[in-house]
């Protein structure tokens, strides 16, 4: 009898249970009994105390992780104050059933009629339908899918079950996983070439330190265009070669089809894709997949740092910068802070790429704690585009071509479509306008559920709200002003109460280019065009292959693209995000300016990028038209030093939120002061005491989201254990207090979200 230890979710503890079943090993996901009902749960190791269930009953079902992942998901337990089965929970892909099929196969009786002939004469005229399916699986060798016969029979069940009646053929039952083949759709195939002298120096420098098969974290700081992910298929090759495996991490789902492509064309193996857009069959297919051994080799979105990689060699996060590998919800874990974590826990190298580092990633080159290789030219000797920065300030509404696009900006879009070139325009929000206003009254349509604007949307003629996806139709006239079933007579040119557009999104964007550029043939590429699988590969292959002149998008077109057509990028209002109450928001937006302007001149003619702002003399700006991101960092490290923000302190946000605003604020209040206790008195055990600073409760910028109003508490710290100790110690307490129904208490640790 052997006893294991099983974690159960929405358990907080793991319960002990014994078997005499030996198959089951750590890993494993087993069904146990819990009071009256089955439930499922992981095995988390084995247990030499008492059990707290006596059966013989444990179902095993599959082997989930491995002992690596194991130790992984105890320490984002640890660290983010979390349960073990909800980090387990969260890791885990859903399990998918195999499916039923079925291999049709021809039978001794089913050959004769070949061989006689008046037998196939009889046969063929007698049983038309019948005859077509078996001369089918004949000319496939005298076995066949049901798949494949579907096109030669109207009827073909009824043939089928004919055929099997009379022994003619026989059906195998056959399982498989699911798993949707990856269309092509002309991404281009890389062929490896001759590093530059600074590639080459980056790939020795990383090929030595996993050949010495250490723990270890380096920044890859390239420029954009400087080929880093030439550098990284070579050490993955390398990697292979040693019978390794190799994970990459990417911020975006847009990004994995290009590197699938990339990948593919150059690695002899199979690669797993992992992200939120692929069907749980895929998910599940690749996971077991990895998990056995048969893919060494993982590229994906942030889920994609569990991947169950076996002899894992090297960890890869490009863009490391991104914010988008916080996750915003639920349970908030940092892909690119796990990754580390699990290098070092596979005693590997984890390569962090940028070209324009997160300035916690660069406070920790400063003080030594991750090495650096740099790459400052770009893969193709051209030099990097030429940026212009036009000031709005300066340009009278009259003499603009359109609202938003600046005389210089058309000129130099007609000049590129002339010589029959590529351009990207970036304009970082949705919709058509950003929202309605009364010409009256003033009044603003806001969202009825949260405290922000509704944007239109004019493909889908509606009102929408980007937080709680609420949707509406949207009225011609303001509801305070005027009857909403007022209809305007004829000469009636008051036209009181009626509402107008104000500001702009990406579709305003593409109506405005289409009239000014009406031959150019434009794609679009947001969250709202991206909505159903694959639809990023068809868009973005829409300007491989030269079928669209021009991308209009969201941030999603600024990363890691490589469009070698492109040789102009436009940045309709680069102010957007610069003002958010966010002390990252400088940093956030010079990363995304530098971005979007490397996509332009990558091939064989310098680029150029058009900026358009109303803060011309901004630091984030000035940084980009001179090209001073290291300037611009110092500046921001010494500006966030006294006001003690990351990387000189580790935060910890506490949202407490309700149906009632008065609750709310409660016990937002109520969670501040037990926060400020458990503070005292952990500071008062510790010898080495870190600074921790409390701030709140106070209003979220965001007050209120899906009608609940929202209050945070913001601790800075030094030391990200005594965050951790806190954030235990406040879900201890919220699980064993009794507290409103609607009440939520939601702890994000390493916060990178303030609103």
């Amino acid at each position: 009898m052997r006893y294991l230890k099983v974690s159960i979710p929405g358990l907080d503890r793991e319960l002990t249970y014994s078997t005499d079943d030996e198959s089951v090993i750590e890993g494993f996901c087993v069904e146990v009994p819990l009071g009256k009902r089955q439930v499922f749960g992981w095995v988390t190791g084995i247990s030499e105390e008492e059990p707290s269930f006596k059966t013989k009953d444990i179902i095993s079902s599959y082997l989930a992780f491995n002992s690596e992942l194991k130790e992984l998901f105890c320490w984002i337990a640890d660290y983010y104050g979390g349960d073990l089965s909800s980090v387990i929970d969260t890791a885990l892909p859903r399990q998918v059933e195999s499916r039923i099929s079925f291999n049709i196969q021809i039978t001794g009786l089913g050959r004769d009629i070949f061989e006689s002939e008046d037998e196939h004469k009889k046969f063929s005229s007698k049983y038309r339908a019948q005859y077509k399916v078996l001369t089918e699986i004949m000319r496939l060798g005298g076995t066949a899918t049901r798949e494949q016969l579907l096109t030669i029979s109207t009827n073909l069940n009824n043939s089928i079950n004919a055929l099997e009646e009379k022994l003619l053929i026989e059906k195998k039952e056959t399982k498989f996983f699911l798993q949707q083949k990856i269309k092509e759709v002309g991404f281009q195939k890389e062929k490896p070439t001759k590093l530059t002298d600074q590639q080459q120096s980056a790939f020795d420098f990383y090929h030595q330190k996993i050949l010495n098969n250490k723990f270890e974290t380096s920044l890859l700081f390239g420029i954009t265009g400087s080929g880093k992910t030439e550098v990284y298929i070579r050490l993955i090759e390398e990697v292979i070669n040693q019978n390794g495996a190799a994970l990459v991490i990417v911020p975006e789902i847009a990004l994995t089809p290009q590197l699938y492509d990339y990948f593919s064309s150059r690695l002899k193996t199979e690669i797993a894709i992992l992200h939120s857009q692929i069907s749980d069959g895929e998910k599940w297919y690749y996971w077991n997949a990895i998990l056995k051994g048969e893919i060494k080799v993982a590229i994906g979105a942030r889920s994609a740092v569990f991947a169950p990689l076996n002899n894992l060699r090297l960890i890869i996060v490009d863009e490391e910068h991104e914010s988008s590998y916080k996750q915003s919800d639920n349970f908030r874990y940092n892909a690119r802070d796990i990754a580390i974590v699990r290098a070092k826990l596979a005693n590997c190298l984890a390569i962090l790429g940028s070209a324009t580092p997160s300035l916690e990633t660069l406070h920790n080159v400063a003080n030594k704690k991750y090495s650096i290789a740099e790459i400052t030219e770009r893969a193709t000797g051209v030099l990097p585009p030429e940026i212009e920065i036009i000031n709005l300030n300066e340009i009278k509404t009259k003499d603009l071509p359109s609202p938003n696009i600046s005389p210089i900006l058309a000129e130099r879009i007609e000049e590129t479509l002339a010589k029959k070139e590529q351009l990207i325009i970036l304009h970082n929000k949705r919709g058509f306008s950003s929202y309605l206003q009364c010409n009256s009254c003033s009044e603003v349509l806001n969202c009825p559920s949260c405290s922000v604007t509704l944007t239109y949307h004019r493909n889908q003629k509606k009102l929408v709200c980007h937080l709680c996806n609420y949707t509406a139709l949207a009225p011609s006239y303001c509801a305070n002003c005027r009857d909403p079933k007022f209809t305007a007579v004829e000469g009636d040119e008051t036209e009181i109460g009626k509402l107008e557009y104000r500001g702009s999104g990406t579709e305003k964007i593409v109506d405005e280019i289409s009239l000014l550029f009406p031959n150019a043939r434009i794609a679009r590429l947001d969250r709202d065009t991206a909505n159903k699988k694959n639809a990023y590969r068809k868009i973005l292959g829409q300007m491989h292959e030269r079928e669209a002149d021009i991308l209009i998008g969201t941030q999603m077109i600024a990363k890691g693209h490589d469009i070698p057509g492109v040789t102009l990028v436009g940045v309709i209002d680069a102010d957007i995000g610069l003002h958010m109450p966010d002390f990252r928001s400088s940093e956030r937006v010079l990363q995304l300016l530098t971005q979007v302007s490397g996509r332009a001149g990558r091939s064989s003619e310098r680029g150029r990028v058009i900026i358009q702002t109303r803060q011309p003399f901004h630091p984030a700006i000035l940084a980009l038209k001179e090209n001073k991101f290291k300037s611009f960092a110092r500046f921001e490290l010494d500006h966030r030093k006294p006001l003690f923000y990351p990387p000189w302190s580790h935060l910890m946000r506490i949202i407490v939120s309700s149906l009632s605003e008065n609750e709310a604020l409660t016990y937002a209040e109520k969670v501040s002061k037990i926060i400020d206790n458990q503070i005292t008195h952990n500071l008062s055990n510790l010898t080495n005491r870190p600074v921790v600073t409390l701030l709140g409760p106070s209003p979220c910028p965001i007050e209120k989201i899906s009608n609940r109003y929202r209050f945070h508490t913001i601790i800075k710290s030094t030391s990200p254990k005594f965050n951790s100790t806190i954030a235990r110690e406040l879900r201890f307490w919220e699980k064993n207090s009794k507290l409103p129904k609607d009440l939520r208490i939601a702890i994000d640790i390493d916060c990178y979200e303030m609103m």
